[in-house]
């Protein structure tokens, strides 16, 4: 994928040739967008091994074979208030690039994930939204999730480098019934 050809003109992505796919390994380097998130490459490889292991999905939006779009699924977490494995699960990372927004994808990926969390079992769905991201929450309360208690959205990780990164970003959590 060329820099020229993400500038497709505000349509509908279904007027485009995007697919919606579970990832695979292929799409773990890609999924760093030309180096943008090439500080998150340890989290996407530990987020596909837990794919593998039954903990975690990882949904993506491909436009001509390049992922443009993503949405992670946490099934079970340390915090069972996020995920418990049975009743509950966590969506993160939740990015569709720049240049494809407002074209319906991360609509389409939500209801992907909360279609099969639905069909395996789950009744409710969480997600964070950082406090300054009204656009998301927007998107969220839409889409019928409702605040149910705020977290400080302090983690951290080893970036690609091998560096400690601490992220520190308040968040709303949100959560919606599904079915």
């Amino acid at each position: 994928m060329t820099q020229n050809d993400v500038h497709p003109a505000k349509a509908h992505y279904s007027q485009l040739p995007i697919s919606f796919h579970i990832a695979t390994s292929q799409d773990i380097q890609l999924l760093e967008w030309r180096g943008e998130y090439a500080h998150l490459r340890k989290v996407f490889r530990r987020a596909l091994m837990h794919q593998h292991r039954g903990r975690r999905l990882l949904w993506v939006a491909r436009y001509k074979n390049y992922p443009i779009g993503r949405l992670f699924v946490l099934l079970k977490s340390p915090n069972s208030v996020v995920a418990d494995g049975m009743h509950r699960a966590y969506l993160y990372s939740f990015r569709v690039m720049d240049e494809f927004q407002g074209m319906g994808i991360g609509t389409q990926l939500m209801e992907l994930a909360e279609t099969y969390l639905i069909e395996q079992g789950f009744e409710i769905a969480t997600i964070a939204v950082a406090k300054t991201n009204y656009a998301a929450l927007r998107l969220y309360h839409h889409r019928g999730y409702k605040i149910f208690t705020e977290n400080t959205g302090e983690w951290e990780y080893y970036d690609h480098l091998n560096q400690l990164r601490k992220v520190m970003e308040p968040c709303w959590m949100l959560e919606k019934a599904l079915g």
